[in-house]
């Protein structure tokens, strides 16, 4: 039995490192996907900048953009199209632990709206903020991170799931600066690559 649960141990150990290559490989070798025909990119500034990478055009963006916007009533959106939505990091200076019933319901909100309009939802949560800034802490993003990934997860819902970009863009827990810019919080043309391929396999094609 003990050896049994070695190599069940062992066998996590190594998948975990497997994955850990895959995104440090998707990182340092960032590989043009090819997006599905039908997508819709909503969110902020992060938004912005990955949109060229996903030869859309961003169909609804705010620079400053957060929950706090009715982003389920993006036109356009129909059962053949594949939702991206990129939003947390401003969401930090506004909420946190101690409102996170309100910032839960927000996103359950949107969520829910985009499964009945949409073919899929998927949820990219903000990468870490790189130390030092002014405004921003790392800290309060990672909550908001696991406050998006917690409500989807109790949403349950198959057309909807929350992906977190903090392994792609931090190791061993430490936020690193590769291929971000002076500004601490976004991304280089290379980073932004790199995160939309890891987006684009995110993408499931479902009946």
């Amino acid at each position: 039995m003990r050896v049994a649960r070695s190599i069940a141990a062992g066998g996590c150990t190594l998948l975990g490192r497997f994955l850990m290559v895959l995104l440090a490989s998707a990182w340092a070798w960032p590989v043009q996907a090819e997006p599905p025909p039908n997508i819709a990119l909503l969110g902020d500034s992060f938004a912005v900048g990955l949109a060229p990478f996903f030869k859309v055009r961003v169909r609804h963006a705010v620079i400053g953009g957060s929950v706090q916007y009715y982003w389920e009533d993006t036109p356009g959106i129909n059962n053949q199209t594949h939702v991206v939505v990129v939003l947390g990091t401003n969401d930090s200076l506004e909420y946190g632990l101690e409102n996170s019933v309100a910032y839960t319901h927000q996103v359950e909100r949107i969520v829910t709206h985009l499964v009945q309009r949409g073919r899929e939802v998927l949820w990219v949560g903000p990468p870490c903020i790189l130390p030092g800034h002014t405004t921003l802490s790392d800290d309060r993003v990672r909550e908001v991170d696991a406050l998006q990934e917690e409500t989807l997860s109790r949403l349950g819902l198959r057309q909807a799931r929350h992906v977190s970009l903090r392994p792609l863009t931090e190791r061993s827990g430490v936020c690193v600066t590769d291929n971000r810019e002076p500004d601490q919080v976004h991304f280089t043309a290379r980073g932004y690559e790199a995160v939309t391929r890891f987006i684009l396999s995110q993408l499931r094609s479902l009946p």
